[in-house]
């Protein structure tokens, strides 16, 4: 996928990162390599796929929330 380095820029900002202009092309470079693999994963077929088990469906066993010292 396509971005330009303005692209990169921006997100960088939203995310409240700094990216010299020195490693701009290059971050804007990894940045689309990334977002090809992403695309790539998406276009995967997987509705014969089976769920994998969830930890986050189990229920959780909580301690009582006492204070102590």
């Amino acid at each position: 996928m396509t971005v330009s380095p303005e692209e990169v820029a921006k997100v960088a900002s939203l995310a409240c990162l700094t990216i010299p202009d020195k490693a701009l092309p290059e971050v804007t470079e990894r940045f689309g390599r990334v977002l090809d693999l992403v695309n790539e994963l998406n276009s995967l077929e997987t509705s014969d796929v089976q769920p994998m088990s969830n930890p986050h469906d189990m229920k959780q066993r909580l301690r009582p929330d006492l204070v102590s010292t």
